[in-house]
């Protein structure tokens, strides 16, 4: 082996030497066995069944088992992503183990409170554990810069707005609500202000062809939206499928241009966004008698067609 250029003394259990960080296959086959996923997955399932908390100790676990080899300093398992910062700092010098309550990543400092943290107790909660909490807060105020502070000045459910579609009352005027995409409104119970439109929906296919955006923009900083809602009667299924999708749209994430569909059965969440010429066939289901599609563009006009109908009819409400 040539002569490394840098050392890392590990902390690893069943290293018994120094690891010679001296080029990119030596750094890789020294970090190979915790970034298996398959040895990941036997690390946790032997965290969740194999370790009995009265029996085995923290060397036991550690170093009486193979498990301790997979492990970064002895007890941590490590994300892909910090494993490579590790490396990283290696390649360039940094010896020298930083205090693990101060690890720093690429979002230091964005990642720190430094507004200090807001907390409230539920109702139910028993006394004394309030105070256990409220004790345990002081002492990490005096040794830390991190500020505790109990917040009851949320919205009270029996007073604030009662939003739908898993809206939530604004912090700063609880007669309003913070919508889910595709949803507006007062109760986030309308189709939100602006082009689109309200399509009802039947057992038989239908077309929406909606364009968007500016022939001969250029890229743009805002993007244009448009939210039209799929309706079908309450319980029923509503069926979507892509029809076109105009060429040179396709980029990670639709940064461009897109249609968004949403047909989770959980309303909050982003729907399913389509921008490539692949994904024309691609047939969603949907778990509400509502299918809020938005399309989105900041970059010249595009164009997409959807077929939709009436699926089955799931329940009545």
């Amino acid at each position: 082996m040539s002569e490394p250029s840098q050392v890392l003394r590990s902390n690893l259990p069943g290293f018994t030497k120094d690891i010679i960080i001296g080029s990119t296959p030596d750094i890789s086959q020294k970090f190979s066995t915790m970034q298996d996923p398959y040895k990941r997955d036997k690390v946790k399932n032997y965290v969740e069944h194999g370790i009995h908390p009265h029996q085995n100790t923290l060397d036991e676990i550690t170093n009486g088992s193979e498990y301790g080899l997979y492990l970064y300093q002895g007890d941590m398992l490590l994300q892909p992503f910090q494993e490579e910062e590790i490396v990283e700092g290696l390649r360039h010098g940094e010896q020298n183990r930083t205090k693990r309550q101060a690890y720093k990543d690429e979002r230091y400092p964005y990642n720190i409170w430094r507004k200090g943290v807001n907390y409230v107790f539920d109702a139910n909660l028993h006394p004394d554990v309030q105070k256990a909490f409220k004790t345990g807060a002081k002492w990490w105020e005096q040794d830390t810069c991190i500020d505790f502070r109990e917040d009851n000045s949320d919205c009270d459910p029996k007073t604030s707005a009662k939003c739908k579609m898993g809206g939530f009352p604004h912090p700063r005027d609880c007669n309003k609500c913070i919508c889910p995409s595709g949803y507006g409104g007062a109760l986030c119970n309308k189709r939100p202000k602006g082009c689109g439109q309200i399509l009802t929906a039947t057992t038989n296919y239908k077309t929406l062809k909606a364009k968007i955006g500016k022939e001969g923009s250029g890229d743009r900083m805002e993007y244009m939206k448009c939210h039209y809602w799929i309706k079908g009667p309450v319980g029923s299924v509503i069926e979507v499928k892509i029809a076109k999708i105009d060429y040179g749209m396709a980029t990670d994430g639709c940064t461009y241009a897109g249609i968004e569909i949403k047909t989770h059965e959980d309303l909050r969440l982003t729907g399913y966004r389509f921008c490539a010429e692949e994904d024309v066939g691609v047939t969603l289901r949907s778990n509400f008698h509502v299918v809020p599609v938005i399309t989105h563009s900041r970059a010249h006009s595009s164009e997409f067609h959807i077929k939709y109908r009436i699926g089955k009819i799931k329940k009545n409400l």
